[in-house]
């Protein structure tokens, strides 16, 4: 079964995505901030990482350069409603984003088509 670490601090939308992707057979974990996610990362490393680009506290930057470091298995994935989400996403070295608001449908065709890939 895939997995995905969610990194998102509204309740709301990382309980509406984990709903959706646990329905669609997908492991799920939610993480409200980077700190939560790496605790989380060390105890299973999931096949991919779904995260808000506007975290409060911490800046993106660090975080997915250990994530790349430490997990290089993972496949990160940019949510943001930054319309600058194509260079939010290069300036991290990230090759995949979801704009916000995204079609769960969207999310499941993006993580299947990578998985195809493997």
């Amino acid at each position: 079964m895939p997995s995905v670490l969610i990194v998102e601090d509204d309740a709301d939308t990382a309980d509406i995505i984990a709903a959706f992707l646990s329905q669609e057979n997908y492991g799920v974990k939610v993480a409200v901030c980077h700190d939560d996610a790496l605790t989380a990362l060390k105890q299973e490393q999931p096949d991919f990482i779904l995260m808000d680009y506007n975290l409060p506290v911490t800046a993106p930057a660090p975080f997915v350069s250990r994530v790349s470091r430490e997990y290089p298995a993972c496949t990160l994935i940019l949510m943001t409603a930054s319309t600058s989400i194509r260079t939010h996403a290069a300036e991290l070295g990230i090759n995949y984003w979801l704009g916000k608001p995204f079609e769960p449908d969207e999310l499941l065709r993006m993580l299947k088509q990578i998985l195809a890939r493997r």
